[in-house]
């Protein structure tokens, strides 16, 4: 059948079909062929056609050849474009539809198309992806045939009365002209081969991917017309140094003889001596200079040459800049760290992504949708019939880290199943198709024969990617919001490693005399000491939230918004925090003046490390009960609760047991936040719940 595709449809020459003028044509009833609905646009475009005149045919208002002469002949411009093809298509591409018929009729529609026009399907996307990179615009030609042959099990009909499509085949965008109306409606290309007759094409047979195209004009600008100047003037100054490079890579000698007065002229015997000694270094033998009357210069470019190693280096970086790709995608590393070249990278991914974007919205809404309307599939009456060209995550790392964090949601109850399948880029499952995953066919058998728990292996393994666990034992990821452990001897562990790692710090610039850093080392200890402070006091808020809801015995969480409160907290925590540090690199200073005591310098940095200490944990103590008292009230207003009462513990002061059975009104949040707990430093008074209010009134 194969043979017979090529034997009818290599012959077809095609010839542009007669104009047709689509005036919006109204949709066909009866189960009929859909027919195209074509609205004309509105305003005037940048054209040098004029009303009533047949529209000439437009070449684009730059020079396309001269972007594919600097492809051709430019080392980085023909390499940033390489980069860039084989970025887009390097983890692949894949057909999506929830309608397997459709998607199953463009696989097979396109492999007849690739058999047909003798070019395979991955070819005709890399030809797209390559002319959407160098030009920015790409002219795909349509061929239609009365021999399309149709894949088995389905019936074709072409749009409009027309043939159905035979075959696509991608124009060079360097030969292509457009016929646009003033309103810029595009009526007509032609195609203009030098020593050829030119081809004209109707509208409708010309698929036209513009890429960054300004309102009004008919052809996308190439990002890479703004570098061809950066590009000469950069092999200019190359062309010039290497001239350079030339001229002074075989010095100039000059040999004086005697002297400029009277008596001391050089003699024809030494003017003939010099001949010879002159010959003798040409020849590679070795300069003897006799007596004082001889003197040999060597003249180069010394100082007087320009260094234009700066410049070199400016234009490059700007050829790179120009071009999209940063220097380490030429293994250029320099200066640049790992983190800097992953950025650099992900600035690259995302100008792939892209185009891949631009290449799926015109492969989709000009060649696939059309494939289907011929086989009676209609994508916009029926959204799940439409087929998409899906290219995979060129970044793999994060595809992997969004569909663990999709995991970690559903299996923490965030969201449901289906919207979990969905988030990985999968559709739901129907009940019968559930009956093959692992937690029926695995895990659900051990749980009913008492060999493992329903807390399984995978769920623990999703726990451990959002809060690793190193030697230091669970740290929260970055963006988690999970709760942690709500003891506060946890967290001090937190603050006792910070504590420790300052102290060291500290204690080596006093013992190496390099006081000076003292003060960087203050300012990226109080950094991160205010960072730790905010995340637990973000965790102690959402603990007195939790508390609040199982006091009041319902199933949701309060609605509180904790921002005020955590700015106001880290905003007076903040002055305590820089004061206790101020302090203690003032007491460094005093050590260091000991330094010829080395016990008595150690004593006191060893006290300031433990007074440091002393006021960090009473600062934490004080600022985490504020945070956990403050949301448990401003929880219980949110449930409805008007007041709460103070519970004094049988530990407490006299001042606090006299405040026992104290009823604090649920005000507003700023007057809130200083009637709760603590009310004093080491206060461990409690908030609870009424009963009742109207048995507390």
């Amino acid at each position: 059948m194969l043979s017979g595709i090529r034997s009818v449809l290599g012959n077809i020459i095609p010839r542009p079909n007669p104009p047709l003028l689509l005036e919006d044509v109204p949709r066909s009833r009866g189960g009929a062929a859909p027919r195209s609905v074509h609205q004309r646009p509105v305003g005037m475009a940048f054209t040098r056609s004029r009303a009533g005149q047949k529209p000439e045919p437009e070449a684009p208002p730059f020079s396309l050849e001269d972007v594919a002469a600097a492809i051709s002949t430019d080392s980085f411009l023909f390499q940033a474009v390489s980069k860039y093809v084989d970025l887009i298509f390097k983890e692949g591409w894949w057909l999506e539809s929830r309608n397997e018929k459709a998607k199953e009729y463009i696989r097979q529609r396109l492999a007849f198309l690739a058999e047909a026009t003798r070019v395979p399907t991955v070819q005709f996307f890399w030809e797209i992806a390559e002319d959407l990179v160098k030009y920015h615009n790409v002219f795909i030609a349509k061929v239609r045939s009365p021999h399309a042959i149709a894949p088995p099990g389905f019936r074709i009909q072409g749009l409009d009365g027309k043939p159905p499509i035979g075959g696509y085949f991608v124009l060079p965008p360097t030969t292509m002209k457009i016929r646009r109306r003033p309103n810029g409606e595009v009526v007509g290309y032609q195609q203009a081969v030098p020593g050829q007759e030119e081809i004209d094409f109707n509208a409708d047979q010309i698929i036209h991917i513009a890429y960054r195209k300004e309102r009004g004009h008919a052809f996308g600008t190439p990002s890479l017309l703004t570098v061809i100047d950066d590009v000469r003037m950069l092999r200019e100054l190359e062309y010039n140094i290497s001239r350079l490079f030339y001229l002074h890579l075989h010095p100039l000698f000059t040999l004086t003889i005697g002297k400029d007065e009277q008596g001391l002229e050089p003699t024809a015997e030494e003017i003939e001596l010099a001949k010879t000694m002159m010959r003798d270094i040409e020849l590679g033998g070795v300069l003897f200079l006799p007596g004082d009357r001889y003197k040999i210069d060597v003249v180069g470019a010394r100082e007087h040459a320009l260094n234009a190693e700066w410049a070199l280096k400016y234009m490059e970086r700007r050829v790179l800049s120009g071009i999209g790709v940063p220097e380490t995608a030429f293994g250029r590393s320099e200066s640049a760290n790992r983190a800097t070249a992953d950025q650099l990278t992900a600035e690259m991914h995302d100008r792939a992504k892209a185009l891949q974007q631009v290449i799926s919205l015109y492969v989709e809404e000009f060649i696939f949708k059309e494939l289907l309307l011929e086989a009676g599939f209609d994508p916009l009456l029926d959204p799940d019939s439409k087929v998409s060209l899906v290219f995979n995550e060129i970044r793999t790392d994060e595809i992997i880290k969004k569909e663990n964090h999709a995991i970690w949601k559903y299996e923490h109850n965030a969201i449901t199943f289906d919207e979990m399948r969905r988030a990985i880029g999968l559709e739901p499952l129907s009940d019968e198709e559930k009956k093959g995953l692992h937690l029926y066919q695995v895990t659900l058998p051990r749980i009913e024969a008492g060999k493992a728990s329903d807390d399984d292996e995978g769920k623990r393994d999703t726990d451990n990617k959002v809060r690793p666990r190193n030697q230091h034992g669970v740290k929260a990821a970055p963006d988690s919001r999970t709760k942690v452990a709500a003891s506060f001897e946890d967290d001090e562990e937190d603050w006792q490693g910070i504590l420790q790692k300052v102290k060291n710090d500290i204690n080596q610039s006093v013992l190496r005399n390099k006081t000076k850093d003292l003060g960087l080392i203050a300012n990226l200890a109080g950094s991160k000491l205010r960072r730790e402070l905010f995340r637990q006091l973000f965790i102690h808020a959402l603990d007195g939230l939790d508390k609040v809801r199982d006091d009041a015995r319902v199933q949701r969480r309060p609605q509180v918004s904790i921002s005020l409160l955590l700015k106001v907290l880290e905003r007076e925590t903040s002055v305590h925090v820089e004061s206790l540090l101020s302090d203690w690199i003032d007491e460094a200073q005093v050590a260091r003046e000991l330094k010829e005591d080395k016990d008595g310098m150690n004593g006191i940095l060893e006290a300031a490390a433990k007074r440091a200490a002393r006021r960090v944990r009473a600062i934490v103590d004080v600022a985490q009960q504020k945070a956990f008292w403050y949301a448990y009230a401003s929880g219980a207003k949110e449930l409805g609760r008007t007041f709460v009462l103070v519970e004094a513990s049988g530990e407490s002061c006299a001042a606090c047991r006299k405040r026992d059975g104290e009823r604090i009104e649920l005000a507003e949040p700023t007057e809130l936040y200083n009637a709760v707990p603590p009310f004093h430093p080491q206060c461990r008074c409690r908030l609870t719940l009424p009963e009742s209010e109207e048995s507390s009134l």
